[in-house]
């Protein structure tokens, strides 16, 4: 189907554009036209919320650099990115995330024990939910995955932030380019090592290794990612903001990992007329 590769948030198939209706083609654009989230759905008023106690604000202060991007990062991001257009396509994508999250839950040794148990994952169901419509149309709300996030926690206290970052990132589908300390690198390797148990692609989630507290201003500007996943004090999010509306061409989002899971993936409408009424019935004719 079209609506499958098309970068659009609402699809229309044999029907007008326009008369969006509230509860049935919830309404709200992406890329060059916003980040979402859409109005009139199932999902609008998460969007407006922050789970409670969801963020403990960091406790460093971010130091943005001027480094240039090098080889070594673009190589990551490629790879990151075509692991992903494989991921997107794997099936039960949350149930395998939330099973990686129920087993090291029970480990209560495991030091990403604790992060994981506060992991909540939507049903499948939940993703692509059925609307109300009218006699003769059908109207589904699809969460797509963004595409690779840069995901950010360069903190040498503890990888739990960052650990929440990855796995609602790949629940939604997405790629993921870890920026981690090199004391936490190794903790973040062996996350990557049981996410592969799972089918999650090795080069999924890329580590890049950095010196505590510190990321390059080019990763945010330069790169090409999808959005950036960043827990830290008000003002390093506000200074990490600026850089990304600095970009040229399509918005991306700030996410948190206090932020719904709704919110790291994009909600696409494909409203239908199956009986083309006020459209053209000769179009359901067509084959070949």
């Amino acid at each position: 189907m079209i609506a499958d590769d098309a970068s659009i948030g609402n699809v229309y198939v044999n029907r007008h554009q326009v008369a969006a209706v509230v509860g049935q083609q919830p309404f709200g654009g992406h890329d060059l036209s916003g980040t979402g989230p859409k109005a009139g759905g199932p999902h609008y008023l998460l969007r407006l919320s922050r789970r409670a106690a969801a963020l403990v604000e960091a406790q460093y202060q971010l130091t943005l650099t001027a480094d240039p991007v090098d080889a070594p990062v673009r190589a990551m991001l490629a790879a990151a990115r075509k692991a992903q257009r494989v991921w997107e396509q794997t099936a039960r994508r949350v149930e395998r995330v939330q099973f990686v999250c129920e087993l090291l839950a029970a480990n209560t040794s495991h030091p990403l024990s604790a992060a994981a148990a506060r992991v909540r994952l939507p049903d499948a169901a939940d993703l692509a939910p059925t609307l109300a419509h009218i006699a003769g149309e059908t109207n589904v709300l699809r969460m797509r995955p963004r595409g690779v996030l840069l995901c950010i926690d360069p903190s040498a206290h503890s990888l739990d932030t960052l650990a929440t970052q990855v796995l609602m990132s790949i629940a939604l589908g997405n790629g993921v380019m870890a920026v981690v300390c090199k004391e936490r690198a190794q903790d973040l390797r062996e996350l990557i090592a049981e996410l592969q148990q799972i089918g999650v692609q090795e080069s999924l989630v890329a580590c890049i290794e950095t010196t505590s507290t510190q990321i390059s201003s080019s990763w945010l500007v330069e790169l090409d990612i999808d959005g950036v996943v960043f827990d830290g004090n008000p003002e390093d999010r506000h200074r990490v903001a600026a850089a990304l509306n600095g970009r040229a061409g399509r918005l991306l989002p700030l996410l948190s990992s206090g932020d719904d899971v709704y919110r790291f993936g994009l909600e696409q409408t494909v409203t239908t007329n199956t009986a083309a009424a006020g459209g053209d019935p000769t179009l359901l004719a067509l084959s070949g």
